[in-house]
């Protein structure tokens, strides 16, 4: 179940790279980070393309962040926040071609199938999805009265 949990996170990274074919969203990212660096960029649209750049690097965190009771919360947000960031910054091009929506059918659905995993490792091993340390194995203490002989 961990493992699965894990391969949805995995996809769910992938389809944010490939977001918006055939323009992928890694390449509408570089062409928004060069123009976030231009003097005709104003200052509305330098901070939607900061937060595009931010959310998706916390979408990356994902995957090699340190599992804390704060994680069942950011699996929920960041990949949230990184569509509706992306979307602030590339709607115009999705109400030009409507076809592209589709192309985010995959990322939704991806994120579906990692929160809904998600919950499930939650009820079977909550110390793994919260993050918790684990306890270490107790040795053996023989109780005062105890002699360690058999009965």
């Amino acid at each position: 179940m961990k493992i699965t949990f894990r391969i949805y996170l995995v996809l769910l990274v992938i389809l944010s790279f490939i977001l918006g074919m055939p323009k992928t969203s890694i390449e509408q990212e570089m062409s928004l980070a060069v123009n976030f660096t231009s003097s005709t960029a104003t200052i509305w649209e330098s901070v939607k393309v900061f937060l595009v750049l931010e959310t998706h690097v916390l979408l990356l965190f994902l995957l090699t962040m340190r599992q804390n009771p704060a994680y069942r919360y950011f699996i929920v947000y960041f990949p949230i926040a990184y569509l509706l960031a992306y979307f602030s910054v590339t709607l115009g091009e999705y109400l030009v071609e409507p076809d592209k929506f589709l192309t985010i059918i995959p990322f939704v659905l991806c994120y579906g199938l990692c929160v809904v995993q998600y919950n499930s490792v939650l009820k079977a091993d909550p110390s793994f999805a919260l993050g918790l340390p684990e306890k270490p194995e107790e040795e053996y203490q023989p109780r005062e009265f105890d002699n360690g002989e058999p009965m």
